[in-house]
């Protein structure tokens, strides 16, 4: 008993599964015949087993005496499943009745017609929401009328319609909301819901007031010669919306006549005035006055309407005729006229020139219109005479009679035309810039948008996708004609292999399973668009050997395909290497692919016309119109449409499942799985959680294979290579070349078998490289594509041929790291190399182990050398990555230097001026030159003044500024090879100087010269101040402000834990002397006037200034560096003291640090010249070369080191803060 339990377990899972199903789709308003049918027939496939086994039940309880309580359960559990079956079995049955009485389509849409004769596919009403305008009440009210006075409705469900009927968000629906949703609210919130929006006296005020904007727009622009049924219609909305309150003509005549009369245009009233005598001349008609004149206006209307008929009945406007001349010459036509031209009855009119260009197209379609702002525009119009709705000339927009439209405005008149589109013109003192192409980028994230708005998923997990039209594409024709002869041939040749009954096949179970349909007759004759295909045979292919490829690309010569009104979408598919690479990475190589992948994504009913084709009825020579339901293989938008569907799918999972679905969505590529994994249980698990994650968007993975020494001898193709499963290794498919000899060789039959060699690993690439080289060869020849190539090239291709087939032979092993097992031993190696043929790189990962050395290619490329002879190792060898060493390698004095300028500066005697800053890279020294204007010109003369006193540097690095690039590109027209031909460069090495610029909107590209552009603007700004300088005293006090800067501490020059002496700028400069001497503008100080004295304070205060504020910027260092490059043993910085000046601060050599129990460090140990002291961290100020920039040294670790005996807390120095210049700030004082 307890085996039947367990074995009928499963069964009633899947009965329940099917029922469910089957309920799904039923509720599905697609649903068709034959799918519900498959539903239906696997529920009582389902229900005949439950029952089966039921009844083995029966007997084993009787058998075993089961008691009563066990019985009645048995007969609960059988009982609610047969209950279920009995209410979906009713379901179907009502369906098949309904279907029999019409269409699918009448089903679906109107069951209630069932017994009418014509069934016809009526469009879907739109139920008109309410948003609580007053003059919506009477429309809206007319619709929700038939829902309230509906007795067969509950209060609830029309509680919600009310709800559903208005505009979200508005006052409407802010009143419905208002009310809790219940039985008993509703009759009070229709009430209040007529006290609101439906009084009367509301409605009458808001359509005389309509009236009133008639008259009053008439008033105000009395010429306006609008059209006459326009105003007609107008007014007939008016008035018969106040009949419907009650309004009526016999009551209140007297009071709208005269607001109608004033809306009318003079030309129409005076022809009122002259019809109205013979109006009151029958007084039996005891007609209103009212009346009589909307019963003329409607007589107006009809005329204007006969007016038109007469002048455009013939297809030709009066306008055109105009342009006709009435002698005819004889002339050969352009076009082939057709029958079709002479059955639709239209006259062939002269083309007609565009009024942009003057060129032979439509005005509309012009090129140059988008260049042109709209001002422009509409003055060449207005030069031309051309209408602004039709853009032809010879008659005004008023006038124009031309349907058209804008798709952004919605206006009447050309896109070319509208004011809402942005102008594509810059206006400005610059030229304009046009700005009138997408980047392909904004079409493929278009795309992409509008996928994932539009695609949906249905009942049953399966995606349901829009076509991604491209915006404004072309007309697409029928194509069944073409799709007809397409058909007529591949049906010959399907016959002549003998698989026509193959073919027939796969498109009866594609109509089984729903993947294809039928169309119906009564939309046979609708517009569609037809697609050719043919059969694709492989009979290497263990599942589909024959599968039917259609061509979406297939159009008449100039006309549009398919794939030409599709966006192809973004690509978002793997890269094939990539996945290759996981595939060789661990111990077990898997694989699997899925199941019809295209056909398991749905297409929208209304997209399916687009997607016909032409087949066989079976057994039958009548030709059948079908439509693909699913996406079409061979559409140009399906791989996207694929790629996206799985990426939305393995993207919207479950938190715990993320990683495996990020790992299941990068080894996929279109519809093949290929991975690797390091166990056998790794890879069940996988297999199981793939397949149940898969499936639940209708996609089946199956196929499933592994490499294992116990299967049999087997190969396989994984994206383009061979894999042998028994053995583990991959080769190259060579299945589809032949070494035949052919009987000429061409260079089209040369990149033919170039492109068969399919090697994305690239072990093959020193064989599938040569044939690229002939090929390029033979382009140096200028040779045609299908002229024989000369004999010398021929015979080698013929040679490199007839050795391809040994490519069989060469195998590589799938997992990288056979036969090891330890990580720490793996490197990996890249090699690159080039010749004038060829350049090539390659990886390889090195792995040590117990057994030996193992060396794997991981990766290789090769590629043809340019056609243009360019020198190997300038161009093609492998040129490293540019590093900071260029700029900081051993030079000369500025020798690689970085240039900025800083200013302006405002003189006495000259406007402005400019300081030139020169900063050697190496050893951070600076030189100031002063100019008076940032041209090119006057950089050049600064230049040539550095260079004098200075030497000339190999390198210069500087940011985009105008007056750089413009000497960069005067020095790109100096003739350097004549220069070292001269007299002068003869005993000289001439080189061109290199010029580094920096990106744009990058300045901390030149950080190391930067900084010191900051120290100079703020001294300065600090010293000068207000005052003004002439041209020659800033120059004095510029070279005294660059001899301070260069004599600023970078380093120590010693190790010698008692030397002590700095390492400057300036001992470079001058050979390791200093610049201080003697101030010879003191020597005869009492005949020195106050411009004297006041150039030496502003020279003396600059030195104070500058190394307050270079001491200042110095602490901050290492906190913008971090914790890694605080103070440690072995550092020489400067100690700072409140008793004594900062030039006096004394240097000293960091013995010791004492970290905190976090494990900061706090307070240090120092050495000076004069002892050994304590202070904290604070204190002590880094050099700008720090100990790290001049060597490393191994020092041995101390943890937790505690302040030496004898050393109390209160001599320790507490924190000093210091402002961001280098001041002391003092703490408050607190009052106790």
């Amino acid at each position: 008993m307890e085996d039947l339990r367990r074995q009928r377990a499963p069964i009633r899972r899947g009965f329940t599964k099917a029922v469910k199903t089957l309920e799904e789709e039923l509720e599905n308003e697609h649903k068709t015949r034959i799918s519900v049918q498959q539903m239906y027939n696997r529920a009582i496939y389902q229900r005949d087993q439950l029952n089966n086994l039921d009844r083995k039940m029966d007997l084993a309880l009787l058998e075993a005496q089961a008691s009563e309580e066990e019985m009645t359960e048995e007969y609960d559990a059988v009982t609610e499943f047969v209950n279920r079956f009995s209410d979906v079995d009713v379901q179907v049955r009502e369906y098949f009745d309904l279907l029999a009485c019409g269409t699918e389509y009448d089903v679906q849409s109107s069951q209630r017609n069932c017994n009418q004769k014509n069934q016809y596919r009526l469009p879907k009403l739109e139920f008109k929401k309410f948003s609580g305008e007053a003059k919506d009440w009477l429309g809206f009210w007319s619709q929700f009328r038939q829902i309230d006075n509906n007795a067969s409705l509950a209060p609830e469900d029309k509680f919600q319609y009310l709800i559903q009927s208005t505009v979200e968000g508005s006052k409407a629906r802010d009143v419905v909301e208002s009310f809790p949703p219940s039985s008993e609210n509703y009759p009070k919130v229709i009430t209040y819901f007529k006290e609101r929006f439906g009084k009367e006296e509301i409605l009458l005020e808001v359509y005389v007031r309509e009236l009133l904007k008639l008259v009053l727009k008439n008033v105000m622009h009395g010429n306006d010669n609008s059209s006459i049924s326009t105003l007609y219609d107008r007014l007939e909305t008016q008035l018969r919306a106040l009949d419907t309150l009650g309004v009526t003509s016999d009551k209140f005549a007297a009071m709208l006549y005269p607001l109608v009369e004033s809306c009318l245009p003079e030309d129409v009233l005076r022809a009122w005035e002259r019809n109205r005598g013979q109006e009151y001349e029958h007084p039996e008609t005891k007609k209103d006055r009212l009346s009589l004149l909307m019963e003329f206006l409607k007589r107006e209307v009809d005329g204007e309407v006969r007016i038109s008929m007469a002048r455009t009945g013939f297809g030709v406007d009066s306008t055109d005729m105009k342009r006709i001349k009435p002698k005819y010459k004889h002339k050969v036509a352009d076009e082939i006229p057709t029958a079709t031209e002479l059955f639709s009855g239209q006259q062939t009119l002269p083309k007609i020139a565009c009024i942009f260009c003057d060129k032979v197209h439509p005005s509309q379609d012009c090129f140059k219109a988008p260049k042109l702002s709209l001002d422009e525009k509409r003055k060449i119009m207005q030069d031309k005479k051309a209408c602004f709705v039709c853009l032809k000339p010879g008659h005004i927009s008023k006038k124009c009679r031309a349907n058209v439209r804008c798709p952004v405005c919605e206006k009447k008149h050309y896109i070319a035309l509208c004011p809402d589109i942005p102008k594509n013109k810059v206006e400005g003192e610059k030229k304009p810039i046009v700005d009138g192409t997408v980047s392909m980028q904004d079409l493929e994230q278009a795309a992409m948008d509008y996928f994932q708005k539009s695609t949906t998923r249905l009942p049953d997990g399966r995606f349901e996708v829009s076509l991604p039209w491209i915006e404004g594409h072309p007309a697409l024709p029928s194509h069944e004609d073409m799709s007809l002869r397409r058909l007529l041939s591949a049906t010959r040749k399907l016959e002549s292999l003998g698989r026509f009954d193959d073919y027939q096949k796969v498109f009866d179970d594609w109509l089984v399973n729903g993947i294809i349909e039928e169309v119906p007759k009564h939309e046979t004759d609708n517009s569609g668009h037809y697609l050719p295909h043919r059969a694709v045979i492989k009979e290497s292919s263990e599942t589909t050997k024959i599968r039917p490829v259609f061509d979406a690309s297939a159009k008449m010569k100039g006309g549009t395909s398919l794939n030409d009104c599709l966006e192809k979408g973004r690509n978002l598919l793997e890269l094939i290497p990539k996945i290759i690479l996981g595939f060789r990475l661990n111990q077990i190589g898997l694989t699997s692919d899925v199941e019809k992948a295209f056909l398991q994504i749905s297409v929208k009913r209304e997209e399916r016309d687009f997607l016909r084709f032409l087949w066989w009825e079976k057994g039958t020579k009548i030709v059948k119109k079908y439509r693909h339901c699913r996406v079409v293989f061979g559409v140009s938008s399906s791989p996207f449409l694929l790629a996206a569907s799985l990426k939305t799918l393995l993207e919207n999972v479950p938190e715990d499942l993320v990683d495996f679905a990020k790992h299941l969505l990068t080894s996929l590529y279109v519809d093949n799985c290929v991975t690797s994994l390091t166990s056998m249980s790794e890879v069940q698990h996988f297999i199981r959680k793939a397949m149940h994650m898969m499936s639940a968007a209708k996609f089946n993975l199956r196929g499933w294979l592994w490499n294992d020494d116990t299967q049999p001898e087997k190969t396989i193709p994984v994206l383009g290579l061979l894999w042998n499963v028994k053995k583990d290794v991959i080769s190259l498919d060579l299945r589809d070349i032949s070494a035949d000899d052919m009987e000429r060789t061409t260079k089209r039959k040369v990149l033919s078998f170039a492109h068969k060699l399919f090697d994305p690993i690239g072990f093959s690439s020193p064989v599938a490289l040569y044939p690229k080289i002939l090929l390029q060869e033979a382009w140096k020849l200028k040779i045609g594509w299908d002229t024989a190539l000369p004999e010398e090239l021929s015979t080698r291709f013929s040679h490199w041929r007839s050795e391809l087939l040994l490519l069989k032979e060469v195998s590589i092993p799938r997992w990288v790291f056979e036969r090891v097992s330890d990580k720490n031993g793996w490197s990996l190696h890249t090699f690159t190399d080039a010749s004038k043929h060829a350049y090539a790189a390659a990886v390889f990962i090195r792995a040590e182990s117990e057994i030996g050395v193992s060396v794997q290619l991981l990766q290789a490329k090769s590629r043809v050398s340019p056609v243009k002879q360019v020198t190997i190792p300038s161009k093609l060898e492998a040129i490293p990555a540019p590093l900071p060493i260029k700029r900081v390698r051993d030079a000369a004095v500025f020798e690689v230097v970085g240039i900025d300028l800083a200013g302006p500066l405002y003189l006495k005697d000259r406007p402005k001026a400019w300081v030139v800053l020169y900063t050697c890279a190496v050893y951070r020294a600076v030189h100031f030159e002063l100019v008076s204007s940032l041209s090119t010109e006057s950089f050049l003369q600064s230049l040539r003044r550095f260079i004098s006193r200075r030497g000339r540097p190999c390198t210069i690095y500087s940011d985009n500024g105008t007056n750089f690039i413009g000497t960069a590109n005067l020095w790109k027209n100096v003739d350097w090879e004549r220069i070292r031909k001269s007299e002068y460069g003869s005993s000289h090495v001439i080189q061109p100087i290199t010029w580094v610029f920096n990106p744009p909107s990058a300045p901390w590209w030149g950080g190391w010269w930067e900084r010191i552009v900051r120290i100079l603007k703020q001294v300065l700004r600090k010293v000068l101040g207000r005052a003004c300088l002439d041209f020659e005293e800033m120059m004095t006090v510029l070279c005294d402000s660059e001899a301070v800067v260069n004599s600023r501490p970078l380093t120590y020059i010693s190790d010698d834990i008692d030397d002590f002496i700095p390492l400057t700028p300036s001992m470079f400069l001058q050979e390791i002397r200093e610049v201080g001497i003697p101030d010879m503008d003191s020597i005869d100080a009492e005949t020195l006037n106050k411009r004297v004295k006041y150039r030496q304070k502003v020279r003396q205060h600059f030195r104070v200034r500058f190394r307050s504020e270079y001491l200042g910027m110095l602490m901050p260092i290492k906190k913008i560096r971090g914790v890694d490059e605080a103070i440690k043993p072995g550092d020489v910085v400067l100690v700072g003291s409140d008793n004594s000046k900062r030039v006096n601060w004394p240097m000293a050599r960091v013995l010791e640090v004492f970290p905190g129990k976090d494990g900061v460090i706090r307070v240090a140990k120092v050495k000076t010249l004069t002892g050994e002291i304590v202070r904290p961290i604070q204190r002590l100020y880094p050099f700008e070369v720090s100990k790290e920039e001049r060597e490393i040294l191994v020092a041995e670790p101390e943890v937790d080191k505690e302040l030496p005996s004898g050393l109390e807390s209160d001599d320790v120095t507490p924190p000093v803060k210091m402002s961001r210049f280098g001041r002391k700030i003092k703490p408050p004082k607190r009052i106790c």
